[in-house]
């Protein structure tokens, strides 16, 4: 978790708004999780069997991701109260499926898309697009 929140940051500081920061923090962790497709393979695939203290913790990292990229979002939109949580859950699916599929260097390559998908709630679907392309 640590290693994501890092790479979140980062990619977060000094950009010009809130959008741009999302995106550019989304961009960041797939080409993170690309570059280690055993590491991804174990935190997608592997871990969530150990257990239910595992699942328990995937789900509060899900919470804590959740937070890191979507804190601040504008307040021009009220998405459900768990549209952050299900946002980040919806990554990590892609996340799985391209881990369980062994292809985990192919995420950089749907980085758009997860981004839209974070954004689109509190911008829109228009704002969402143009932000993620």
């Amino acid at each position: 978790f640590r290693s994501g929140q890092a790479i979140i940051e980062r990619a977060r500081a000094g950009t010009p708004d809130w959008r741009t920061g999302v995106r550019n923090a989304i961009h960041a962790l797939l080409e993170f999780l690309a570059s280690e497709p055993c590491f991804t393979r174990l935190a997608f695939v592997d871990a969530p069997l150990a257990g239910p203290a595992m699942t328990r913790r995937t789900h509060e990292h899900a919470g804590a991701y959740a937070r890191l990229l979507l804190d601040e979002a504008p307040q021009r939109r009220q998405p459900p109260p768990i549209a952050p949580e299900a946002i980040v859950n919806g990554l990590f699916e892609l996340a799985f499926h391209h881990a369980a599929s062994n292809k985990a260097a192919e995420l950089p390559h749907v980085a758009p898309e997860a981004a839209y998908l974070a954004l689109a709630p509190f911008v829109g679907v228009t704002e969402a697009a143009e932000v993620a392309a």
